[in-house]
């Protein structure tokens, strides 16, 4: 079955259409969001070849060109339906965390303070850990396994 292009006009058509340019200078993106907020964009070829890419991705890349191995494109405008490209920038993960919802979180789960001595940070995981948490289930765990 030859291969019929459902959409109209170009790539970089198709993905203007879909910006609603705000007051904020945010371009923000009116198509397709997924579970996480982010846009997604249908690149356009044969249903074999045809796939979703994230639209502020997309953007960054059609400007700057491939993403440099080992970062993440983080959002400063902490907005995630956001494609304007200069509001997105590499980072590792680590600052893309920093940045993010760790920033915000002042407590574990346990109301314990994510800060001072009792703020452990696991660079391996992009985590921030809190040692009180931690050293109750290792209390908890020693404890069970007691001989």
């Amino acid at each position: 079955m030859p291969y019929k292009l459902n959409y109209k006009g170009t790539e970089e058509n198709r993905f203007v259409r879909k910006i609603v340019r705000q007051a904020s200078g945010c371009w923000l993106w009116s198509g397709s969001l997924d579970e996480k907020g982010y846009g997604y964009f249908r690149l356009a070829g044969p249903e074999t070849t045809a796939k979703n890419v994230r639209a502020h991705r997309w953007a960054w890349q059609r400007i700057n060109g491939p993403v440099p191995a080992g970062l993440e494109l983080d959002h400063k405008c902490r907005n995630r339906n956001c494609v304007r490209p200069s509001h997105i920038e590499p980072v590792t993960h680590l600052e893309n965390m920093r940045r993010g919802r760790w920033a915000m979180t002042t407590h574990c789960v346990n109301g314990h303070p994510l800060s001072g001595d009792n703020l452990r940070v696991d660079r391996r995981r992009g985590q921030r850990c809190c040692r009180a948490c931690e050293k109750l289930r290792v209390r908890k765990h020693h404890s069970k396994h007691k001989v």
